[in-house]
């Protein structure tokens, strides 16, 4: 697939998912429920990773806050990293974001996503410090960071966060990143 996500990516519901489907979406989850004797269907999981998307993300509340699962890696996407309407998808567990043209920095209200396990961005065009929000998801178990242009250092508070398993970020020299609790400093990807 290529192209921009269109604006009715998730208003034509199913049908558009399915339509898709035969042409690069790689997985797609629904849960159908009963809702005021309807029946109604959500979406939880996404993978749209591997194709060549491109643009910006779209800033409107199109992304379902009931989505569990992000894939969106090893694309062409451009942009700011997360839009604010992010910010109300906090049953996201899994965010992969990596290997695409992103610039900017990561949000601030990155802790918003209380449910986060996965936060993959690595390999984009980000700069600017890590935010110690990211120390306030308590879920967390893998954070990939390397491939950018961040700086400063790791906060404490991320490299306490009691289920973290993963952290790789750029922190062999040159480094760009000081990290005391890195599991991997890759060099030269």
């Amino acid at each position: 697939l290529s192209g921009t996500i269109p604006n009715n990516f998730f208003g034509g519901g199913t049908k558009i998912l399915t339509e898709n489907a035969e042409h690069g979406i790689t997985t797609t989850k629904h849960v159908i429920y009963k809702k005021n004797d309807t029946m109604e269907s959500k979406l939880l999981q996404l993978h749209l990773d591997h194709n060549q998307f491109e643009g910006t993300l779209p800033s409107y509340s199109i992304w379902p806050k009931d989505m569990e699962d992000l894939r969106l890696d090893h694309n062409l996407f451009s942009g700011s990293l997360l839009p604010d309407t992010f910010i109300d998808m906090g049953m996201l567990a899994k965010l992969r974001l990596n290997d695409n043209r992103f610039t900017g920095t990561i949000p601030h209200w990155i802790n918003q996503l209380i449910s986060l396990e996965e936060f993959q961005i690595q390999d984009n065009n980000l700069n600017g410090t890590v935010p110690p929000e990211l120390g306030d998801l308590k879920e967390i178990s893998e954070i990939s960071l390397y491939g950018n242009s961040l700086s400063g250092g790791i906060p404490k508070k991320v490299c306490q966060l009691p289920k973290l398993i993963i952290l790789t970020a750029d922190c062999e020299e040159p480094a760009h990143l000081v990290c005391d609790c890195c599991t991997s400093c890759p060099v030269g990807d």
